[in-house]
């Protein structure tokens, strides 16, 4: 197992490496993730998280659990209402145009389409809240009364906390389903693939990064498109069944691109 947490672990390092992120603060994250997992596992029991419940759980010191105790709040993350509501705008027929593609939504006012949109969505949540939050993400933009959705991903600063929480919940569920993969017994597995080609001319990689996203955005689509027809806050069909249940498709793509010389070293 600890070389297994090794190999796992390698990526996050080069992560650290890259931002210049000390052994201490590694430290010190690694203790708190260790003091939230132990809770949220006590948690759903309606057990009492306690510093010496903590310290025997997760090993780390009572004194540092006791901190976490008296300062920390509850770790657990949901689907943004921004996404969502960026999900629903590319799934509902009448939020898209003949394309398929989100139409530009008129805003400003509580009877204007995106506010609507919104309250499809959430009833207790502001549109101007979930408009700003888009905007500052950089997934639509705003006139004085239309709003326009640019894409279903963003980049963000590496210490914007929404960035951090969607990175998480991705790798969180990349391993627990390579976790199910390998405990499988008698189902189906997830689907974990990957495709990988080494020798690509330096002069095609922009061109296949292209396609790759163009592609992906398509596929991704098709796959919002179908799944929403399940899920109660997108849907307009009405379920009898109280269950509730979550699916998550992450499809990523060029995580890095390494270009070698004709003698087979790194171009600087």
């Amino acid at each position: 197992m600890k070389q297994f947490l090794h190999i796992l672990l390698i990526p996050v390092a080069r992560l650290c490496f890259r931002y210049g992120i000390s052994l201490q603060e590694c430290l010190a994250a690694l203790k708190t993730a260790l003091l939230t997992v132990a809770r949220e596992e006590l948690d759903p029991k309606n057990e009492t998280a306690t510093a010496s419940r903590l310290s025997i759980m997760s090993g780390v010191h009572r004194k540092d659990a006791a901190r976490f105790l008296k300062g920390a709040s509850s770790q657990r993350e949901t689907i943004a209402p921004a996404i969502k509501v960026l999900g629903a705008w590319n799934t509902k027929r009448k939020y898209l145009d003949r394309d398929g593609k989100p139409r530009a939504l008129s805003a400003g006012s509580e009877e204007s389409d995106f506010s609507r949109l919104v309250r499809e969505v959430f009833l207790d949540v502001h549109p101007h809240t979930v408009l700003k939050e888009l905007e500052r993400l950089r997934l639509v933009e705003v006139s004085s009364n239309e709003v326009t959705a640019k894409n279903s991903s963003f980049v963000s600063s590496v210490a914007d906390e929404t960035t951090a929480n969607l990175i998480s919940r991705d790798v969180n569920e990349l391993l627990l389903s390579a976790a199910e993969n390998i405990e499988t017994v008698g189902r189906r597995p997830n689907h974990h693939t990957t495709t990988r080609f080494d020798n690509i001319p330096e002069e095609h990689l922009v061109e296949l990064r292209e396609w790759v996203i163009k592609e992906a955005g398509l596929f991704h689509l098709k796959v919002r498109t179908h799944i929403a027809k399940y899920d109660r806050d997108v849907s307009d069909k009405g379920f009898d069944d109280s269950s509730q249940g979550t699916i998550q498709f992450t499809f990523g793509s060029f995580g890095s691109v390494r270009v070698t010389g004709g003698g087979g070293h790194d171009k600087p």
